[in-house]
C-alpha cells in the first residue's frame, strides 16, 4: 500500500471540499438546503464567538463548512459518516474539529468551546427565514411526522439557546 500524505485543512479547503461533496447530492432543493444551511451555520458560529479570544475561529469556520458532509452517505449518523469521509480523504483532523462535527447535533454534548458555538449555531440556523423557506420547499407535500417533530425540536432548542443569551 502506498503511503499517502496527510492533507492539512484550512478554512478555504474546508469550504471547497464541502461544496464539492454537496454537489453530489441529487435533487436541487436538497443540495440548495444543505449549502445554505452550512453557510448560515458557519456565519452564525463566527458571529456568536466574536470577541471570545479563547476560541480558535479557524477551527470553527472549518467545522461549520464540514459538519454536515456525512449527509451524502446517510441522514442517520451523518456526523460519524462525515468524520469517515474526511479520514478517507486523508485530512488531518484535530480534536477540536472532530468534537465540533461529532457533537453538533442532538447527540451528546461538545467538550470544546468551538463545539458549543457550532452546536448553538446549528440550532439557531433553523430560525433563519432563508433556511426555513428552503427546508419547507424541500419537504413540501411530503413532511412526515418525524420531520415535523425534528423541526419543532430544533426550533425549541434554538429558542432555548437564545433565552440563555438574554440572561
Amino acid at each position: 500500500m502506498k503511503f499517502m500524505d496527510k492533507k492539512t485543512l484550512t478554512p478555504q479547503k474546508a469550504k471547497e471540499f464541502a461544496l464539492e461533496i454537496f454537489s453530489q447530492i441529487e435533487g436541487e432543493a436538497d443540495r440548495e438546503f444543505r449549502i445554505f444551511h452550512v453557510k448560515a451555520v458557519t456565519k452564525t458560529a463566527l458571529a456568536l464567538s466574536e470577541g471570545d479570544g479563547s476560541v480558535d475561529r479557524e477551527v470553527l469556520e472549518m467545522a461549520g463548512w464540514l459538519h454536515d458532509i456525512g449527509y451524502v452517505e446517510s441522514e442517520q449518523d451523518h456526523a460519524e459518516k462525515g468524520i469517515g469521509i474526511l479520514e478517507k480523504e486523508n485530512f488531518i483532523l484535530n480534536d477540536k474539529i472532530a468534537d465540533c462535527i461529532l457533537h453538533h447535533g442532538l447527540k451528546g454534548k461538545p467538550r470544546t468551546k468551538e463545539g458549543k458555538y457550532l452546536q448553538m449555531a446549528d440550532k439557531i440556523s433553523f430560525i433563519n427565514p432563508g433556511v426555513l423557506e428552503i427546508f419547507m420547499k424541500r419537504n413540501r407535500g411530503k413532511m412526515k411526522k418525524e420531520e415535523m417533530d425534528f423541526l419543532e425540536k430544533m426550533l425549541e432548542e434554538a429558542m432555548g439557546y437564545l433565552r440563555e443569551f438574554d440572561r
